[in-house]
């Protein structure tokens, strides 16, 4: 719960500050148009799952991204599944690895002593 409303009040004052029209003038005008920044967030949110939780992703860094997606005239359910398929990522390596404790407890103990 705390994990919602510190990365929540963040987002607000991110935006209070006109941090989104910085971070969409950032990501629109890299070079290689779409491809390049399909390239770059998706880079991004994949090293940031190693160091935050799903939902400090989907309340902070989805936000910001995706009018840049939008004004790049991405479909945005593509978008958002190619997204949603690399947020996963935070599910299976540590400092979360939510999937790795799942699977550790369904696994034979003789695996894993």
């Amino acid at each position: 719960m705390n994990t919602l409303i510190g990365s929540t009040v963040f987002r607000l004052v991110f935006q209070g500050v006109g941090g989104p029209i910085w971070v969409e003038h950032l990501l629109s005008g890299l070079p290689g148009g779409v491809l390049g920044f399909l390239i770059v967030v998706n880079v991004m949110v994949f090293v940031l799952a190693f160091f935050l939780d799903f939902f400090e992703l989907a309340f902070i860094v989805i936000p910001l991204i995706g009018p840049v997606a939008i004004k790049l005239g991405m479909d945005p359910v593509w978008f958002g599944m190619l997204l949603a398929v690399n947020l996963q990522t935070s599910f299976m390596h540590p400092r979360f690895g939510f999937a790795l404790f799942y699977l550790r407890s369904v696994a034979p103990a003789e695996n894993y002593q």
